[in-house]
């Protein structure tokens, strides 16, 4: 994935394996990279939260990641900076319930026990969903895990009766998921309370070495944006080909996303709701929590705004 330029002229991109990525899976198939002199080099991972961790110990330049991981990394990593979004999505299933005993729905967990992993980022998103729904911690009984691999056994076996996992992350595209969580569980989507934004996402170190880079970056994930909109099967088709799923399963998932290059205001409400919960729930220790106005780089307002 590189073209004839110099070495320190790359740009090495962790994306996660899911459409949250589709305007630079888009942008690299155009072959919108080389045709504006960029050298991007992509690594897929799991998630974005891997590809995050692996930008923070300096193995990638820039990373597609949600907020909330990027705001529990930069309590550590000052230097991490939020270049824009590139989507996001309301819509996604965060929970898992199992239909046998009646957990459907969030409003289904009175009474009910959910299994977590303390501290994560979908235990974040939980509490959201119960703050919506005036669900107190009397009403719904939260069941700890170590580590989030323990969590489909939970339900598969019936200790819980629901588990907050990323399931729209691990399986992006449906799939016959019976053999890992169980027969009777099911997705639970909410749409409307909490929205999650992809972010392109890199280090103050970076902006400083590379922004003319940066900035073609950004105008060919914009381009890209609008060749989605004028061509939309074209353009999940060569998703497709990225991600190795065919068209109707990528304008499936695009049907619950919002793509595009920006900085919204739901952005920084998230972040500080987010670092406030983090403080509250004590899960980073010392008090010191990245700031909005700190960790959105004001760097690229100007070229996002005429972007859009």
């Amino acid at each position: 994935m590189m073209n004839k330029q110099s070495a320190s002229s790359t740009l090495v991109v962790g994306v996660p394996e899911n459409c949250y990525a589709s305007l630079v899976y888009l942008a690299y198939e155009l072959g919108y990279f080389q045709r504006s002199n960029l050298n991007i080099i992509l690594k897929q991972y799991a998630s974005g939260r891997h590809a995050l961790r692996h930008m923070v110990n300096n193995h990638l330049d820039l990373a597609i990641a949600g907020e909330i991981p990027v705001v529990m990394q930069a309590f550590q990593r000052p230097e991490l900076r939020i270049l824009c979004s590139v989507g996001s999505s309301d819509r996604e299933a965060w929970l898992l319930g199992r239909s046998d005993r009646g957990v459907t729905d969030i409003d289904n967990l009175r009474r009910k026990t959910v299994g977590i992993k303390y501290g994560s980022g979908y235990h974040h998103i939980l509490s959201r969903y119960l703050d919506h729904y005036s669900l107190s911690d009397e009403e719904v009984i939260l069941r700890c895990y170590e580590t989030g691999a323990q969590l489909p056994q939970a339900i598969k076996s019936g200790e819980v009766d629901a588990i907050s996992y990323p399931h729209s992350i691990k399986f992006p595209f449906g799939g016959d998921t019976a053999e890992l969580f169980g027969a009777a569980a099911v997705p639970i989507r909410a749409g409307g309370i909490y929205r999650l934004w992809f972010n392109l996402v890199t280090t103050k170190r970076i902006i400083e070495t590379s922004r003319q880079q940066i900035e073609g970056l950004l105008s060919t994930l914009s381009a890209a944006q609008a060749f989605l909109k004028s061509d939309t099967d074209r353009a999940a088709t060569l998703v497709g080909n990225q991600l190795g799923v065919d068209m109707d399963r990528i304008k499936e998932v695009w049907s619950r996303l919002t793509l595009g290059v920006a900085l919204d205001e739901g952005l920084l409400e998230n972040i500080e709701h987010t670092r406030r919960w983090i403080a509250e729930h004590n899960i980073k220790g010392q008090w010191n929590p990245p700031s909005p106005q700190t960790l959105i780089s004001p760097s690229f307002a100007g070229e996002i705004n005429a972007l859009n």
